[in-house]
């Protein structure tokens, strides 16, 4: 039965999910890292403060239905809940901590940062695909969306991406009074 709950539950599932996608990467490549320590759904869009880091966010939830000219809804209309996943990674910032100094990373340090956050990025899109297609993310009869997959502008010496997707979600009931 659907409840209040409902969309928190499934920022978890996503979240355990992704956990699961990003432990694959070292599988693949043992120079590569697994998933981070740090993991959480987060009340907004994430901090970078900590990286590595690894977190669940809900940016929005929309209503589509067909008003048929009448301005209400009428049944069969659907919810859409809006999930934001982040992964971010310590990447080579050229400041030296004990002089304060600037001095740009070499490119061989940079190329293994985004080795690293490249392979965390395909891993979570191919992942969480294979797991939405073998029914084992959302059942099949959940609308599901992957909305794509986008690099982070890197600061502060964090670097990584966030993967937007979409959920189709029943609403709960009310006991309405006028």
């Amino acid at each position: 039965m659907a409840g209040i709950g409902d969309p928190h539950a499934v920022a978890l599932l996503l979240l355990e999910s992704c956990a699961e996608a990003l432990n694959t990467v070292p599988t693949f490549d043992a120079d590569l890292l697994g998933a981070p320590a740090r993991q959480f759904i987060s009340p907004g869009q994430s901090v970078d403060d900590c990286c590595d880091q690894l977190s669940v966010y809900i940016p929005g939830i929309a209503h589509k239905s067909d008003t048929r000219g009448t301005g209400k809804p009428h049944l069969g209309a659907i919810n859409y809940v809006a999930f934001t996943t982040r992964i971010t990674r310590c990447i080579p910032n050229g400041m030296n901590p004990e002089t304060g100094m600037y001095t740009p990373p070499s490119a061989t340090a940079l190329k293994a940062s985004a080795k690293q956050l490249n392979a965390d990025a395909w891993a979570l899109w191919n992942h969480l695909f294979n797991l939405q297609s073998s029914d084992l993310l959302l059942n099949l009869c959940s609308e599901v969306f992957f909305d794509g997959i986008s690099a982070i502008v890197p600061s502060g010496g964090c670097g990584g991406w966030t993967l937007q997707m979409h959920v189709s979600l029943e609403g709960y009931p009310e006991t309405l009074s006028t």
